[in-house]
């Protein structure tokens, strides 16, 4: 794949190239679990995580293509965007719940002096999520 997709695509081959390249470990490491602790993922949530993630990078991608930024702010620009559309989505999309927001919440907490860089975000999609798990 690299062979085929850098030289014709290139940043973007080499994106496609390791997003196909990581699926098979992917289905090997779920084979195992499933094998080795008798359980597997929840693939309703799952298929909205991926699913919130992709629209996100497109939304992302679209945008960035359209505006001719310096490469540096390029890049700020491309993350701040993914990261308010994905936070918007995946409650949204119901990918996850108020209880795994707590949850998050509990881990970050391990984090030290970085646990306040991760709970603005987690605050923003608990209460999204809350809203749109009342409607």
């Amino acid at each position: 794949l690299n062979l085929i997709l850098i030289p014709s695509f290139g940043i973007l081959g080499l994106l496609a190239t390791n997003i196909f390249a990581t699926i098979p470990s992917i289905f090997v490491a779920l084979w195992w679990i499933k094998k080795k602790f008798k359980t597997t993922i929840d693939w309703s949530s799952s298929t909205r995580v991926v699913l919130a993630s992709s629209l996100a990078s497109l939304v992302t991608y679209l945008t960035i293509s359209a505006l001719s930024l310096p490469s540096v702010l390029t890049l700020i620009v491309g993350a701040m965007l993914f990261l308010v559309v994905y936070l918007v989505l995946v409650p949204l999309l119901g990918a996850v719940t108020v209880a795994d927001v707590q949850n998050f919440k509990d881990m970050i907490k391990g984090l030290g002096p970085l646990a306040p860089l991760f709970t603005l975000p987690l605050v923003v999609i608990e209460r999204l999520t809350a809203f749109f798990q009342r409607s």
